[in-house]
């Protein structure tokens, strides 16, 4: 967050560009899943996405990213509060804690059209929600441990899934 905006503002930015290139192979290293169950909803749903509709992932992911997000947010606020905090100078003394949560979606939004990556499915040509329960179906399908849910703060099932999508629209 710190150092994409910086590459978008000067591609020769050596120093930036060495961050963002170190960022990408420790967030797909696993680290950051140590002691967390099962895989995550976000990649889950964007790879259904992306299957049934030309779109590259990470453009997939900026699209679900603020609306998992929002969906989620009030069932563990105390993790949204850290994240809105720490990624967002939320003031701990000024918020109680479910505001600081909604903070972090909101800070969340405000970056990706920061960057010009805040989109809706109609953005990319998706406007028809006619494939998302087959998607969650797949989603559920190839990541669910138990067949019939993804483990999230909240817990998604596969009208959270289609639901998540819609609000994507």
């Amino acid at each position: 967050m710190e150092n994409l905006p910086k590459v978008i503002k000067n591609p020769t930015d050596i120093d930036a560009r060495s961050q963002l290139s170190w960022a990408s192979p420790v967030a797909l290293s696993g680290l950051i899943n140590l002691g967390r169950a099962g895989s995550s909803p976000l990649h889950a749903m964007e790879h259904a996405l992306s299957g049934y509709y030309d779109i590259s992932h990470g453009r997939g992911l900026a699209i679900l990213l603020p609306r998992l997000m929002e969906y989620s947010y009030s069932s563990r606020p105390e993790k949204y509060a850290m994240m809105a905090k720490e990624l967002f100078d939320a003031d701990k003394n000024s918020m109680d804690e479910n505001q600081m949560a909604k903070f972090s979606v909101d800070g969340m939004i405000a970056f990706l059209k920061s960057i010009k990556c805040y989109l809706k499915l109609s953005d990319v040509g998706i406007t028809d929600d006619s494939k998302f329960e087959a998607m969650a179906d797949d989603t559920l399908k190839i990541y669910s441990e138990d067949g019939k849910s993804l483990y999230n703060p909240k817990i998604l099932y596969k009208e959270d899934i289609i639901k998540i999508y819609q609000m994507c629209m």
